[in-house]
């Protein structure tokens, strides 16, 4: 296995549980949509580290409003959801090339950081999974 990194950000929530007219991962906290301080910890983490953004399509769009928005240029690889969690796992890791390590994260709990990113991946490599609660 090659030391290939990558973080699956899968955040195609809609929100229904907390009764907002937005998904979780585009509600503002400290001026920035809670799904860009996710990936603001992977990439503090390792600036090589390949983002994989899965979103509901028809949040794509919203997505790139809000990078032009918060002029926010971290490169992430876009790609659209599924009707399931598991589909939208799935189509993630479908863009993945080779093999390496994944971390597969919901998008919406932006206080992950460089530690525990950094033992998840040490620990999967080692034992080839590793599970992190934030």
């Amino acid at each position: 296995m090659n030391n290939r990194e990558y973080a699956l950000i899968v955040a195609g929530g809609k929100g229904t549980r907390l009764k907002s007219k937005i998904g979780k991962q585009f509600l503002e906290l400290n001026g920035l949509p809670v799904v860009m301080h996710t990936i603001l910890a992977f990439q503090r983490y390792a600036e090589e580290i390949t983002i994989i953004l899965v979103l509901a399509e028809h949040d794509i769009d919203t997505w790139r409003s809000l990078c032009l928005k918060h002029n926010f240029r971290i490169p992430v690889i876009l790609q659209h959801g599924g009707d399931t969690r598991y589909q939208s796992v799935k189509n993630g890791l479908d863009r993945i090339e080779g093999d390496g390590l994944v971390a597969i994260h919901d998008g919406v709990r932006p206080l992950v950081n460089a530690g525990i990113i950094s033992t998840s991946f040490r620990l999967a490599a080692i034992k080839q999974s590793a599970v992190a609660a934030v």
